[in-house]
């Protein structure tokens, strides 16, 4: 009976005292528990030049239903909004979601890391503000000797003209693969980004005007005229 006594304290205290303490650690595993892009390899020409590499960059997420109070939100938007020059009244408001995951910043650079490390700890010492703000593992693509045949545009007009331009060009195909020998065109919010969320396609520097291209091996006089008939038919 008293091992079975203790058993029924201890549960108790688990339950009221540290409840919120083993909530916040649930969370954290669960945010530790992501999928980590794999690096591509380097691509090197017939001559040992390098064509395409990868490098490290970070993405910035955050954990809203973690902030106890205002004060903890308000430092941690104020931070956010300068580090990323983005709205501050943005970050507060995302700040005040009922969410275990929110995408602030997708890939930062080795710079914004350290400033988004040095608010982690701010928020730590100061504010009693911790598992909030977290930094995943991610991969860039550079193209030392140029971005090769992938171009991305904004139409003017919005999703309705973007979408007639891709649809009026009849050299390049609709399709979602790239680097093909055959040209091709994509709108991508309505397309192969269409399950985002509105804060992720802008994250990601889509908007519903955005377009890409994929320049294949067909000669480049009927490219050209291809777009420009494209281009007449938004006019």
């Amino acid at each position: 009976m008293l091992g079975f006594g203790a058993a029924v304290l201890r549960l108790t205290y688990l339950t009221t005292v540290q409840s919120s303490e083993l909530q916040e650690s649930a969370v954290d595993l669960q945010l530790a528990d992501t999928t980590v892009s794999a690096k591509r390899g380097t691509i090197y020409d017939a001559n040992g030049n390098v064509l395409a590499e990868s490098a490290s960059v970070w993405q910035v997420v955050m954990s809203p239903v973690n902030f106890k109070n205002d004060k903890q939100r308000q430092a941690a938007a104020k931070g956010l909004s300068e580090i990323f020059d983005l709205e501050y009244n943005d970050v507060l408001d995302d700040t005040k979601q009922q969410s275990h995951y929110v995408v602030v910043k997708r890939r930062i650079e080795s710079d914004e890391r350290e400033k988004v490390l040095e608010l982690i700890d701010t928020l730590k010492k100061d504010y009693s503000c911790s598992g909030v703000i977290q930094l995943l593992d991610d991969y860039k693509r550079y193209y030392p000797n140029g971005g090769g045949s992938i171009f991305t545009f904004e139409i003017k007009g919005g999703a309705e003209k973007a979408r007639k331009f891709c649809e009026s060009l009849e050299l390049f195909s609709l399709l979602a693969n790239v680097a093909d020998v055959k040209s091709l065109v994509i709108h991508p919010a309505s397309t192969t980004h269409s399950q985002m969320t509105e804060e992720e396609l802008k994250a990601g520097g889509i908007t519903p005007s955005t377009v890409r291209l994929s320049i294949g091996t067909e000669h480049i006089d009927d490219i050209l005229e291809d777009l420009e008939q494209g281009f007449r038919a938004i006019l």
